[in-house]
C-alpha cells in the first residue's frame, strides 16, 4: 500500500495505490475528505489485468476461482467511485471485460466482451440493459455471435423477487434478451431470472432455420453433406454448477438432400457385414423426408469426436442395414442423436429407409477454428468506451 496525503484549508486530499499478488494486480486511488472525515469521495481504478494461459490466471488472485475458471485469456479492468456523506457509504462501479476466453465448468467460452455498470456495488445491483457478447460458446452444439442483455437486482427483504424462497439468498441475475446463431440459424430465449447465490432454473432456446450442412460439419464425419434447415427448441437446465440440456429437439423445415461419400470409409464400414456396404450405397444420393436431432446431456461433457450410423429399417429383400456395434460410440456426457427418414431413388427402387446418426465430440476445437475474423459487436465496443472514460 502506498498513499500520499495533503492537507488543504477545508479538505484532506490523498493519492496512492494498492498492489496485491506481487504487483500483478494494482488499484490506483485518488480522493478527498472533509477534515472531520464526515464527507469524502474516493475514485479507484483497477489497472488492466492481462490473463494468459501460461501466466496470470484468476486463481492467482483468489484460489476459489480455480474451481471453475480455467485457461483464461483476455483483459479485465474496472473503475469505482466511493462516497461518504450523511447517508453513509455508497459505491458504484464499471467493469470492462475485453475479448476474454475461458473454460467455465468445462464449457468453452470464446472472445467474451462485456460492459457492466453497477449502480450499487455493495448490493451488486445494475440498471437494466447491461450487455455482453461472445464469439462462441461450445455447449453440446456450437453457439456463435452471442449477444446478451441483462440486469442484476438485489434481494428484497432477504429474498429474491422471483423465484420465491424462504431462505436468505443473493442477488438475482435477470436475462432480458438473448440472441445468437446456431449453424447460421437464429436462436432466442425468453426472459428468465436466476438467484446468483444458488442458480437454478430453465432457459428455453428457440432455434429457427439452422443449417443441416453446418450441423453435420460438427460431426467431423468426412464426406457427408446435406441441404435444408431445422428448427425447434433446446431446454437448458441450470442447477448450481451443473448445466445440462434435456429433451432438446430440432426437426427439418422440409425435405432435402443428404450425401455420404467418404474417400476412405471408416473402419466399421470397410470391414463390416454386407449391410454396412448398403449404408454407403443408400446414402450416396439420399433424399430425406424428415430429419430430427435430439440433444441431451451435460453441456460440459467432452469426448473424442465419433459418429455412429445405423438403421432401423430393412431393404426390400429383408437385409438389415446396420453397422457393427464397435463402429462408434455416443458420449455418456453429451448425446446428439440424428434420425433421418427418406429414400435413395436408385437404391432398391426408392425403398424407404430410416437412419440414425449418434455424434459425440469435443466441439471446442471445431468452434475455435471457425472464429477467424470475429470482431466484438459495435454496440459492445461503444459501450466499453462510454463506461470506462
Amino acid at each position: 500500500v502506498s498513499l500520499r496525503g495533503e492537507a488543504n484549508k477545508d479538505t484532506l486530499d490523498l493519492a496512492g495505490d494498492i498492489s496485491v499478488t506481487d504487483g500483478s494486480v494494482t488499484i490506483d486511488l485518488i480522493g478527498s475528505s472533509s477534515k472531520d472525515f464526515s464527507r469524502g469521495t474516493v475514485s479507484a481504478e483497477l489497472r488492466p489485468i492481462e490473463f494468459t494461459p501460461d501466466g496470470m490466471q484468476p486463481a492467482s488472485i483468489a484460489p476459489v476461482f480455480g474451481n471453475y475458471l480455467e485457461a483464461v485469456e483476455g483483459r479485465v479492468r474496472a473503475k469505482s467511485d466511493i462516497t461518504l456523506d450523511d447517508k453513509g457509504v455508497s459505491a458504484n462501479a464499471r467493469l470492462a471485460v475485453e475479448e476474454l476466453s475461458a473454460s467455465v465448468g468445462g464449457i468453452e467460452l470464446q472472445n467474451v466482451s462485456s460492459a457492466v455498470v453497477f449502480d450499487d456495488l455493495f448490493a451488486l445491483s445494475t440498471p437494466p440493459g447491461q450487455i455482453a457478447s461472445a464469439a462462441a460458446i461450445s455447449a453440446g452444439v456450437p453457439l456463435r455471435n452471442v449477444l446478451v442483455r441483462f440486469q442484476i437486482t438485489p434481494p428484497v427483504d432477504g429474498k429474491t423477487a422471483e423465484p420465491a424462497t424462504d431462505t436468505p439468498i443473493g442477488p438475482t441475475f435477470r436475462l432480458q434478451s438473448l440472441d445468437l446463431n446456431l449453424a447460421s440459424g437464429s436462436v432466442t430465449a425468453q426472459p428468465v431470472a436466476f438467484d446468483l447465490a444458488d442458480p437454478k432454473g430453465e432457459v428455453i432456446l428457440q432455434v429457427t432455420e439452422a443449417s443441416v450442412e453446418e450441423l453435420l460439419d460438427t460431426a467431423q464425419l468426412e464426406g457427408i453433406k446435406g441441404t435444408g434447415t431445422l428448427s425447434g427448441t433446446i431446454p437448458i437446465f441450470v442447477d448450481g454448477q451443473i448445466i445440462r440440456e434435456e429433451n432438446g429437439r430440432l426437426t427439418s423445415d422440409g425435405p432435402g438432400d443428404l450425401r455420404y461419400a467418404p474417400d476412405t470409409p471408416p473402419p466399421g464400414l470397410q470391414a463390416g457385414p454386407e449391410g454396412a456396404g448398403l449404408v454407403l450405397e443408400a446414402l450416396a444420393d439420399f433424399k430425406y423426408k424428415t430429419i430430427s436431432i435430439d440433444l441431451n446431456g451435460d453441456l460440459a461433457g467432452t469426448a473424442p469426436t465419433q459418429a455412429l450410423l445405423s438403421s432401423t429399417n430393412q431393404t426390400e429383400d429383408g437385409t438389415p442395414v446396420v453397422l457393427p456395434p464397435d463402429a462408434g460410440k455416443a458420449s455418456p456426457e453429451t448425446q446428439v442423436s440424428m434420425r433421418i427418414e427418406g429414400a435413395n431413388p436408385s437404391f432398391y427402387d426408392g425403398y424407404p429407409v430410416v437412419f440414425n446418426l449418434n455424434v459425440s465430440g469435443d466441439l471446442g476445437n471445431i468452434v475455435a477454428q471457425s472464429l477467424r475474423g470475429y470482431r466484438t459487436p459495435e454496440v459492445v465496443r461503444k459501450r466499453l468506451l462510454e463506461i470506462m472514460q
